[in-house]
C-alpha cells in the first residue's frame, strides 16, 4: 500500500460532539429546489421491500413533480386549525373504514394487460422504422475521430452525428439545444456485427466564451436519464458550464436509448405495488420469476437483429464506459470532462479504470464505493478505517438503509422544529408536524416519540386495508416508497408531513400516493417509464452476488430494519413478524449476471475530484473517502443532508466549477496547497459536518483533503553512450496517463520531441541525438507538460565518431536494459518541435546525475506525513 499523503483544507482544528442528525442545519433547507435552468436539483429515488436493494438517484425531481404535489395539496386541502385540533399520535385518530377497492392479486398473471409493443418509443425512433420493425443502423460515416482509438473500432470513433430537434425524444424546443444518437457496437467484441442508439441531449456552449470542451453528464441509477437531467440545465448561468456544451446521455438500454430495457407492464407495476404485503417468500418468488421473463420477452421486441437474450448482457457498466468513449471522440474531444452522480460515479470510476490516459477532468459526487466488489481490498488498511465499526460487518445494502435511518432522523428533527413554519404553496397554512408539538430543541425523548408515531401511521397500511384514493389502495410498500422518496431532498420533506396529516385527518393516502408515484415513474395516466427495469436488469449484470440462498435477503432486510426503523413493517396480530419471508434476490433469474469489473486503485489517472456530503441518505461519506483514496485523487467534503452536493451547496458549486474551468491549475494550487489561502472555497463556518474518518466534527461546509501520491517517476535510457545522429529509446515511468512528457537533451538544450503516457504511466520516444551535439556529458530530462516540476533526468555520454563508424547499431556504448514493458510510441519530430518551441528550448537549471523530482511542497508533505500528522488548515480569520 502506497503511502498517501493527507492535507485538509478548511477544517476546525477542534472537534464538537454534536446531535449526529444534524438537526440544526436541516432546519434552514426547507425550501422547494424548483426545477430552474440556472441549477443542478434535488435527486431522488425509494425502496420496495420486495427487493435488496435501493435505486441511486434514478431520477430528478422535476417542476412538473412539484406542480402535481402541489395540486395534491390543494385537491386534498389540510389548514392549520384542523391539523392543530388534531391528535398528535394516531392511536386516537377515527379510523376509516376499509376502502371500497380491493388489493389486487399480482400472480394472477393472466389478467395482466401488456403494454403495446412500441410503448413510449420516442419519435425519434421512426427513422429507423421499417415495414418489419426497427432495423438500428450502423455508425455513419462523414466524422472525425479525436484522440486515442482502439483498433477495429475506428468506423465508430469516426462517425458523424445527425442532430435534431429534442422535441423528437419528448422534450421541448429549447434555444441552443441539440438531440441526436450515437451508434455503438452492441458488442465490443463483435464490431462488425450489430448496432445499438445512445441518446444525447447536448446544451451548446455560449459563443461569447472560448469552448473549452464538452461536459458529459449522467445522474445515476442505474437507469436514470441524462438526456431528462440535462434538459433541466439549459440557460445555466453557471460562467464554467457556458464554455462547454454539455451533453446528458441515457446509458445503453436507459431512457429514450434504443432498444429500451422493458420489464413487466404497467398494469402489473400498479398490482404488485398494492398486493404484494404480506406474501410467502414463494409468493415474492413467482413474481420475480414473472417480471425476469417479463424483461427477456418486452426488451427489443419489434426489432430486427436484436433479441432481449442478446441485448440484456450487453448493458453492464464495462459497456456504457466504452459507450462513453465513443462519444467522447465523435464530438471531437481527445480527453473527457465528465460529472456523474450517485451511480454514474460508477461509469466514472470504472471510466478511470479502462481509459485513465482519455481523461482531463472527471467530477464524482454522491459516490457508490468503488471497492465494494473486492472485498479483500475493502478490508483492508487504510480503509478499513474510514467506515463506522458498524459499516465493517454490514452489507453495502445495510450501510446504504442506515445512511437513509439517519437521514429520517434528520426529517423528524426538522418536522418538530421548522414544519410550522413551512408552507406547501404561497396560499396554503402552515402547518405543524403530524408527528409531534414543536419544540425548540427536540431531545431524544422527543425524536423517539415521534418516530413511534410514525411508525404507528405506516405500519397501519399494511396489507393495502386501509386507504383508497382514485381507484388504488395504498400499501405499507408504498408508505416506505414515498417515505424514501422525501428523503432523497430536503425540498420534499414538507410534503411527506403534509401527506402524513392528509392520511391522520382525512384518512386520505393522496399525498403519499403521489410521492410512491414519483419514485416508481408513474404518470397521471397510470403509465409508468422504465427507470425500474433499467434499474434491476443493470444492477444484475453487473452484480456479481449470489442470489441463490434465499435467507440472505430476509437477514438483509430484518438488519436493515434495525438500522432504519421507518422501514420496518412490525408483526401481526398473533406477534409473528412481517417482512422477514425468506426468498431469492432480484438477481436470481438473470441469466447474465457479475460483468462488472472488480475496483481496484488506480495509480496513474489524472486527479479526480469526488464529493462527498457528510449527511447523504444514500451513497454514506465513507464512500467518497474511499474512491478518493484509491483513485489518489482529491475528496471535497460538504455538510450537506442531502443526496449529492453541486447546484445545492454552494461553496461545493464554486470548487467544482473551478475545477472545470481548470484542472491542471486546480491541481497545482491543491499539491502546493495554496488552496488554503483561498478562503472563498470554504463555505460557512462552524457547520456540523464529519473528517475523513466519519466523526461528527465542526468545521468549515466545504473541506479539501488530498489523496494525491508525490509521483515517482524516473527516466531509463536504452544507450548510456552515443554518437551524434544516434537513436536512442527513452522511457520515461511514474507519470501522469494522459498527460504529455516532453523530452530534453541538456544542456544545450534541445526538444527531442513529446510523448502521451499510456495506461501504466510510460511514456516512450525513439529519439535522434542532434548531429551537432558536442561530445562530452549531457542530461537527457523527461518533464510532464502539465506541471513542469515534475521531471527525471538521466545522464547520457555523447562520443565524437571516428571514421568509418556507423550509428548506434554498431557503436561500442555501454547499454543499459530497458525493463521490456513499454509501448511503442512515436514522438514529435524535430522540425515540428523546433516550430512550436522555436530553435532555443528553455534552460532548465536541474541537477547534472540521478532522478529529480522538483516538487518542495511535496517533500514538505511527505515529512509531515511521516511523522503521523495531518496538516489542516484553517481558513484565515483575517479574511472575513
Amino acid at each position: 500500500m502506497k503511502g498517501i499523503t493527507k492535507i485538509t483544507i478548511g477544517v476546525a482544528v477542534t472537534a464538537a460532539l454534536l446531535l449526529p442528525t444534524g438537526i440544526a442545519s436541516a432546519a434552514t433547507t426547507n425550501e422547494v429546489t424548483a426545477y430552474t435552468p440556472s441549477q443542478f436539483l434535488s435527486f431522488n429515488g425509494a425502496v420496495t421491500l420486495l427487493q435488496d436493494k435501493v435505486p441511486l438517484n434514478p431520477r430528478p425531481v422535476t417542476q412538473q413533480d412539484i406542480s402535481e404535489l402541489n395540486q395534491v395539496a390543494q385537491e386534498n386541502v389540510v389548514t392549520a386549525n384542523s391539523a392543530t385540533s388534531s391528535p398528535t399520535t394516531t392511536s386516537t385518530t377515527v379510523k376509516p373504514a376499509a376502502p371500497t377497492q380491493v388489493a389486487p392479486n399480482p400472480l394472477d398473471f393472466d389478467t395482466i394487460k401488456q403494454d403495446d409493443v412500441y410503448y413510449r418509443l420516442p419519435e425519434a425512433a421512426q427513422r429507423y422504422m421499417t415495414d418489419g420493425g426497427i432495423t438500428l443502423s450502423g455508425p455513419q460515416a462523414g466524422g472525425q475521430s479525436a484522440g486515442t482509438v482502439p483498433a477495429g473500432l475506428e468506423n465508430y470513433y469516426a462517425q458523424q452525428v445527425d442532430w435534431f430537434s429534442c422535441t423528437e425524444f419528448g422534450y421541448e424546443e429549447a434555444e441552443g439545444t441539440q438531440c441526436g444518437y450515437a451508434t455503438v457496437p452492441l458488442d465490443y467484441n463483435n464490431p462488425t456485427g450489430p448496432s445499438v442508439k445512445i441518446a444525447m441531449y447536448k446544451i451548446e456552449h455560449n459563443a461569447e466564451f472560448e469552448k473549452l470542451g464538452t461536459i458529459f453528464t449522467d445522474p445515476g441509477g442505474p437507469g436514470g436519464s441524462g438526456t431528462e437531467y440535462a434538459s433541466g440545465m439549459v440557460g445555466s448561468e453557471s460562467e464554467t458550464l457556458q464554455r462547454y456544451d454539455v451533453i446528458g446521455f441515457d446509458p445503453r438500454g436507459t431512457g429514450v436509448s434504443l432498444p429500451q430495457l422493458r420489464c413487466q407492464s404497467s398494469d402489473a407495476l400498479d398490482k404488485q405495488r398494492q398486493g404484494m404485503d404480506g406474501f410467502t417468500g414463494e409468493q415474492i418468488d413467482q413474481v420475480t420469476a414473472y417480471n425476469t421473463q417479463q424483461c427477456y420477452a418486452n426488451t427489443a421486441r419489434g426489432y430486427n437483429g436484436i433479441t432481449g437474450d442478446m441485448f440484456i448482457p450487453t448493458v453492464g457498466t464495462e459497456n456504457v464506459v466504452k459507450d462513453l468513449d465513443v462519444m467522447r471522440s465523435i464530438v471531437g474531444d481527445t480527453k473527457l470532462n465528465y460529472i456523474g452522480f450517485s451511480y454514474g460515479t460508477s461509469i466514472g470510476y470504472h471510466y478511470a479504470m479502462q481509459f485513465p490516459g482519455n481523461m482531463r477532468a472527471v467530477v464524482l459526487d454522491g459516490v457508490v464505493n468503488p471497492l465494494e466488489n473486492n472485498e479483500a481490498l475493502s478490508k483492508s488498511e487504510p480503509y478499513v478505517s474510514y467506515l463506522p465499526q458498524s459499516d465493517v460487518k454490514e452489507s453495502p445494502d445495510v450501510a446504504q438503509m442506515r445512511g437513509f435511518g439517519e437521514t429520517f432522523k434528520q426529517f423528524l428533527g426538522w418536522c418538530l422544529t421548522s414544519a410550522e413554519t413551512t408552507n406547501i404553496w404561497s396560499e396554503g397554512d402552515a402547518l405543524p408536524c403530524a408527528l409531534g408539538e414543536t419544540v425548540s430543541n427536540p431531545t431524544d425523548d422527543d425524536i423517539n416519540a415521534a418516530y413511534k408515531a410514525y411508525q404507528q401511521i405506516a405500519q397501519a397500511n399494511w396489507g393495502a386495508q386501509k386507504y383508497a384514493y382514485h381507484g388504488r389502495v395504498l400499501s405499507f410498500a408504498d408508505t416506505t416508497t414515498g417515505t424514501i422518496q422525501s428523503m432523497y431532498a430536503s425540498s420534499l420533506w414538507k410534503y411527506l408531513n403534509y401527506a402524513l396529516l392528509l392520511m391522520k385527518i382525512k384518512n386520505n393516502p393522496g399525498m403519499m400516493l403521489q410521492l410512491a408515484d414519483m419514485y416508481q415513474g408513474r404518470d397521471g395516466q397510470g403509465k409508468y417509464d422504465f427507470m425500474m427495469a433499467s434499474f434491476n436488469t443493470i444492477s444484475c449484470v453487473d452484480s456479481r452476488e449470489d442470489h441463490s440462498d434465499r435467507n440472505v435477503v430476509a437477514t438483509t432486510l430484518r438488519q436493515s430494519y434495525e438500522v432504519a426503523p421507518f422501514i420496518d413493517p412490525g408483526v401481526n396480530a398473533d406477534g409473528t413478524k412481517r417482512g422477514e419471508e425468506p426468498q431469492y434476490g432480484v438477481c436470481q433469474y438473470y441469466k447474465t449476471r457479475g460483468q462488472l469489473a472488480t475496483g481496484h486503485e488506480i495509480d496513474h489517472a489524472p486527479n479526480v475530484l469526488v464529493v462527498s456530503s457528510s449527511y447523504d441518505p444514500a451513497t454514506p461519506y465513507p464512500n467518497g473517502v474511499i474512491a478518493a483514496h484509491a483513485l489518489h485523487g482529491t475528496l471535497l467534503t460538504v455538510a450537506n443532508e442531502q443526496h449529492c452536493a453541486y447546484g445545492k451547496s454552494d461553496c461545493a458549486t464554486t470548487v467544482v466549477d473551478a475545477f472545470f474551468a481548470d484542472p491542471d491549475a486546480f491541481t497545482k494550487k491543491i499539491d502546493d496547497g495554496s488552496f488554503a489561502n483561498e478562503t472563498q472555497w470554504y463555505g460557512k463556518e462552524g457547520v456540523s459536518t464529519k473528517d475523513i474518518y466519519n466523526k461528527v466534527i465542526t468545521a468549515s461546509e466545504c473541506q479539501l483533503t488530498s489523496f494525491r501520491v508525490p509521483p515517482q517517476v524516473k527516466l531509463q535510457l536504452a544507450e548510456s553512450q552515443v554518437h551524434p545522429g544516434d537513436t536512442v529509446k527513452l522511457t520515461a515511468q511514474g507519470f501522469t496517463a494522459g498527460h504529455t512528457v516532453r523530452f530534453e537533451l541538456h544542456s544545450q538544450p534541445v526538444v527531442l520531441g513529446e510523448v502521451e503516457v499510456n495506461a501504466d504511466g510510460e511514456a516512450v520516444l525513439e529519439a535522434t541525438i542532434p548531429a551537432d551535439t558536442v561530445k562530452g556529458e549531457h542530461q537527457i530530462v523527461a518533464i510532464d507538460s502539465a506541471n513542469e516540476n515534475i521531471s527525471a533526468q538521466q545522464s547520457i555520454k555523447v562520443n565524437v565518431k571516428s571514421a568509418g563508424t556507423t550509428t548506434n547499431g554498431s557503436s561500442s556504448s555501454t547499454t543499459s536494459p530497458s525493463d521490456g514493458n513499454s509501448g511503442s510510441h512515436s514522438g514529435t519530430s524535430q522540425p515540428a518541435v523546433d516550430a512550436k518551441y522555436g530553435s532555443e528550448a528553455r534552460v532548465s537549471m536541474l541537477s547534472q546525475t540521478g532522478s529529480t523530482i522538483m516538487m518542495f511542497a511535496f517533500a514538505i508533505i511527505v515529512l509531515v506525513a511521516a511523522t503521523g500528522i495531518v496538516l489542516a488548515v484553517r481558513k484565515n480569520q483575517l479574511n472575513k
